[in-house]
């Protein structure tokens, strides 16, 4: 009988711990001074908040897409460079005529585009004359790049999924060739460089050498020789880099303005509130509220895809006046599920607590996650937008010891 009426008593117990919502049971048994008072300390943007925009405008190679057109203020111009290894067999009989390339093309894989679906998108395709290494191309190197003026590309089939263009054969073969003893006049493979025509008012994000997520850029070459003979080679671009630009956002406290592949960026400070001196932190929560009418972000261009822009990026600054760092620890601030889809979230207590342990603030960096190859625009609200409930703000949840 005393076993059945303690394992009823322990059988309440368990009950009563696995509800959702705590109760007061057992609280009397507490000792008063072991008691803890939780609460929350809200502080907005309102003047507590100021932010700058940095932007890093750079060459990108080896990125998980890589992207070609333009859209507003928004161009870039992509690179693609097929390092074509063929049999000493195959030298020779492109030398001597024996053997002919009948047909080249080259196939793209588009990842996501920028821009109305419906909007004008085109290029030409040029052969790049410039001994240029495409790993290493910067801002100020992509300006001497030099290129043949024609345009070697044809038949062109552009879709969201796919985008295909053939290519000069010739072209090709001066690839191929030019590994050959009779070389010293053969063009050098410095690879193709592809730029939007001025009507186009799209871009696209092509998978790269580098995707996780399809194939990357590939050419085809149809090997003939005379009636009989007939066979297909294909090669993927080990180089490919793109060159985005686009003018800085007009500066405004009311907007906070971030983009991808521009490498767009925010410094974003909080001046903290005073928490009791009794206080533990137990978590801060940073909350930024998009504006969708001013923010454009990238269509995948597959279902299969993920979507882009869900994060954002975010990087404590380690000292005063400057942008050193802390890349041991990035915060991923996400952008949440309907109905709160024009919110983004995310835990940043360890920024916080060392800020209060230090009393050195220099605030953070945030950046859209991916902007390697994301070129998404995100506009949050500013610290100065006139409804302050869309201001960016920072939720600290802290504990008070009871006396």
């Amino acid at each position: 009988m005393r076993f059945s009426i303690a394992f009823v008593l322990l059988l309440s117990l368990l009950l009563s711990a696995c509800k959702d919502s705590p109760s007061s049971f057992g609280d009397e048994f507490i000792p008063g001074n072991d008691r803890y008072s939780f609460s929350q300390a809200d502080t907005s943007a309102v003047k507590d908040s100021t932010y700058f925009n940095e932007s890093y405008p750079e060459v990108k190679s080896h990125t998980e897409a890589i992207v070609l057109g333009k859209y507003g203020n928004y161009q870039s111009t992509m690179m693609l460079r097929f390092p074509f290894t063929a049999p000493d067999s195959i030298k020779s009989m492109l030398t001597d005529g024996t053997i002919t390339i009948t047909k080249a093309w080259v196939s793209l894989v588009g990842r996501y585009y920028m821009g109305d679906s419906a909007s004008p998108f085109n290029f030409t395709v040029h052969r790049i004359t410039s001994n240029t290494d495409l790993n290493k191309v910067t801002a100020s190197t992509f300006q001497s790049i030099t290129y043949d003026a024609a345009d070697i590309a044809s038949n062109k089939n552009i879709v969201d999924t796919l985008t295909t263009f053939t290519l000069d054969p010739n072209v090709v073969r001066d690839w191929i060739r030019v590994q050959t003893a009779d070389s010293t006049s053969v063009p050098k493979n410095y690879g193709i460089l592809l730029q939007p025509t001025p009507e186009t008012n799209k871009a696209y994000g092509y998978l790269g050498y580098s995707t996780t997520q399809g194939i990357a850029p590939e050419i085809y070459l149809v090997f003939q020789k005379g009636t009989q003979y007939t066979d297909t080679l294909s090669s993927f671009a080990t180089r490919n880099t793109y060159y985005a630009t686009a003018p800085f956002p007009t500066g405004t406290d009311q907007y906070i303005t971030l983009q991808g592949t521009i490498n767009y960026q925010n410094k974003l400070i909080f001046k903290l509130p005073k928490l009791p001196t009794n206080a533990v932190m137990n978590k801060a929560t940073l909350d930024l509220y998009i504006d969708s009418t001013k923010s454009d972000i990238a269509k995948p261009s597959k279902s299969t895809y993920s979507e882009l822009a869900t994060v954002v990026d975010a990087e404590m600054i380690k000292t005063a006046n400057t942008l050193d760092i802390d890349t041991t620890q990035v915060k991923y601030i996400t952008r949440l599920s309907s109905p709160n889809r024009f919110r983004y979230s995310g835990d940043v207590t360890t920024f916080v607590q060392k800020w209060i342990n230090t009393g050195e603030n220099y605030g953070m960096i945030i950046a859209v996650d991916g902007q390697e190859y994301d070129g998404s625009k995100l506009v949050f609200y500013g610290s100065s937008y006139p409804d302050a409930s869309k201001r960016p703000r920072l939720r600290i949840t802290y504990s008070t010891r009871n006396n």
